[in-house]
């Protein structure tokens, strides 16, 4: 009866090892699967680092590039209407930056998602950080657009001197002008921030 007894239990233990080493093993080849081991030449990485870096410098260059085309065109009215620009650029950048945290958010997660073999919670990521995206610029262009006058008196614009009228009017309209647009550019850097991604992998609204 001892025997038998002890027999059991050897057999039980012997069951449990097997278990887990069927569980361990299983739980090995996930992870193997989930995170294949990668090894890349210094050739790749550099391929790897300007083929994510690119599209961020096309977006900046474009920026500063519509910054001076902006000031290329009027400066053909006079030094009044240079001045007008510069009044309205450093706001608008300003409040450019809050887009910028949140795509540098928008990235990393989308980022580590696609690193994880996740596409499903990549486009929830995308989708998610362009629908904040648009909320905040439609609340910021609205406020911006009939703050506008205050926005440039507080850059210095005060409406005195020679031209100071003719500057304050111009950098309003103008302020009022970027704010219209303010969404449609938001939302093109929200959407750049998925460019480091693979097309066949961000998918936004599907």
């Amino acid at each position: 009866m001892g025997n038998t007894n002890q027999t059991a239990g050897t057999d039980a233990v012997a069951d449990t090892n097997v278990t887990v080493s069927a569980d361990t093993s299983n739980q090995a080849g996930i992870a193997e699967k989930a995170i294949p081991p990668v090894s890349m030449s210094p050739k790749q990485i550099r391929s790897q680092v300007i083929r994510i870096a690119l599209p961020a410098l096309v977006e900046l260059s474009l920026m500063q590039l519509a910054s001076m085309v902006d000031t290329m065109m009027v400066g053909q009215l006079g030094p009044w209407a240079i001045s007008a620009v510069g009044y309205c650029t450093q706001p608008r950048f300003l409040l450019m930056a809050v887009f910028i945290a949140l795509n540098t958010g928008a990235t990393a997660l989308i980022s580590r998602s696609v690193g994880e073999g996740n596409k499903e919670q990549a486009n929830r990521v995308l989708q998610t950080s362009v629908m904040i995206t648009f909320s905040l610029a439609v609340i910021i262009a609205v406020f911006g657009f009939f703050a506008s006058e205050t926005m440039v008196r507080f850059m210095g614009a005060n409406g005195e001197g020679a031209d100071g009228a003719q500057i304050l009017d111009g950098a309003t309209a103008y302020m009022r002008v970027q704010m219209a647009g303010f969404p449609f550019a938001a939302m093109a850097m929200s959407v750049t921030a998925s460019k480091p991604v693979p097309k066949s992998i961000v998918t936004p609204f599907c």
